[in-house]
């Protein structure tokens, strides 16, 4: 008589509580871990215009300005001094907040020196981008370099 290969009716219903329980465990960390990376996406792609916004600057020996697409959180746009596009930045998520605090409210320009126009105070200059309970800061040193860190 051969012998019958293969699993127990007990064995499969344990392997598939096990995995149940394993991705119970994994997916709120994993939502964390999106919500972390998009917010570091957008401020990472703030950054990024920024630092256009200042070198098309100096390299057009012209002021340019980035400003808010009526609210920072559904994107923004650098111009030069004819107002002629420079960067379109759309964001793409409808729970991420971003919010200018102090002189950069609504728009931050930079003149032909790299400098940004009416200085930058370290404190209370900067942007902030939300994202449930995850956050991340754009500093400005006191010429408008900006940086991401932690939020004041």
């Amino acid at each position: 008589m051969s012998k019958m290969r293969g699993f127990t009716l007990l064995e499969v219903l344990v392997t598939i509580a096990l995995l149940a329980i394993l991705v119970a465990v994994a997916v709120p960390s994993f939502q964390d871990m999106i919500e972390r990376n998009q917010v570091t996406a957008a401020a990472n792609d703030m950054v990024a215009s920024l630092l256009t916004a200042r070198s098309e600057a100096v390299k057009q020996e012209r002021t340019t300005t980035m400003a808010k697409d009526g609210n920072w959180s559904k994107g923004w746009t650098v111009k030069d001094a004819d107002n002629s596009m420079i960067v379109e930045y759309t964001t793409t998520h409808n729970d991420l907040s971003v919010s200018g605090h102090g002189s950069i409210a609504n728009s931050i320009s930079y003149s032909p020196s790299g400098r940004a126009v009416g200085g930058l105070t370290e404190n209370t200059d900067y942007f902030k981008i939300t994202m449930g309970d995850k956050a991340s800061c754009i500093k400005f040193s006191t010429t408008g370099r900006p940086a991401v860190g932690g939020c004041p």
